[in-house]
């Protein structure tokens, strides 16, 4: 088993798995370096290796944790200075402003996880905006999405996930 090596570690629950770098391993037990969603680290998990059904290695989503592992040195969150958020924007302001200095970007028209739109603006004026999404998984640019203004009930911009899915689809 090669150490520094990022991991998908599957048990027996299908509805999980943790991702880590696998510290030691014998016939008995697997001690791995936990690394959670966002790429930082998470303590260590020691596992029995009869419970473990698989390890992936080298997916896409390993690809994109990798990512955001260097990420962490490079960034300051919270720190912005535009005045956007002093002046006490509004929707087309947030959707203006992540246009212009090319920020990812979650728009929302329900609560319905369905209903949240992630990626770059890429076309807006006062009645609709037009978001080239990115896969959550991947990073990937995956489709364009038009939204009607006036159905957006939420905007999330410089927040941790899209701040990591910006720096990923950057790279």
């Amino acid at each position: 088993m090669k150490k520094n090596q990022l991991v998908e570690i599957y048990s027996s629950s299908e509805d999980s798995f943790t991702v880590g770098y696998i510290i030691y391993e014998d016939k008995k037990r697997i001690l791995v370096n936990s690394i959670d969603d966002q790429g930082r680290k998470d303590g260590y998990l020691l596992f029995k290796k009869s419970l473990i059904e698989k390890i992936e290695r080298g997916t896409d989503y390993l690809e994109k944790i990798e990512k955001y592992r260097s990420f962490w040195g490079k960034t300051k969150l919270g720190t912005s200075d535009n005045p956007v958020f002093t002046e006490k924007p509004d929707f087309y302001d947030l959707i203006k402003y992540a246009h212009k200095y090319k920020k990812v970007i979650t728009l929302a028209t329900s609560f319905d996880y369905y209903d949240y739109s992630t990626g770059y603006v890429d076309y807006f004026d006062e009645d609709i905006v037009t978001i080239k999404a990115l896969d959550q998984n991947t990073g990937e640019l995956y489709e364009d999405f038009e939204i009607e203004i006036k159905d957006i009930i939420l905007v999330e911009v410089e927040n941790i996930d899209n701040l990591l899915l910006e720096y990923v689809n950057k790279k």
